[in-house]
């Protein structure tokens, strides 16, 4: 996501895999981080987090950016 004022500012979002758990990180860059959240249950309480903050962003003017995933 991007906002029109500031379009270089990408904010992405992704799920790892860490240590202890899966974990949804949302930030400028791996060092950038604005929210991270652990589940040791699972992708689904991560993505609908995840759903909950898209919207919220798009409330306060981010806009979608489509890329293509290449990973395989």
């Amino acid at each position: 996501m991007h906002r029109l004022q500031k379009p270089e500012a990408v904010l992405t979002a992704a799920i790892y895999q860490t240590d202890t758990g899966r974990e949804l990180r949302i930030g400028f860059s791996l060092t950038n981080l604005i929210h991270s959240e652990l589940s040791r249950t699972g992708d689904a309480p991560l993505l609908a987090r995840a759903a909950d903050l898209r919207q919220v962003f798009i409330e306060q003017g981010w806009i979608e950016l489509h890329t293509t995933n290449t990973a395989h």
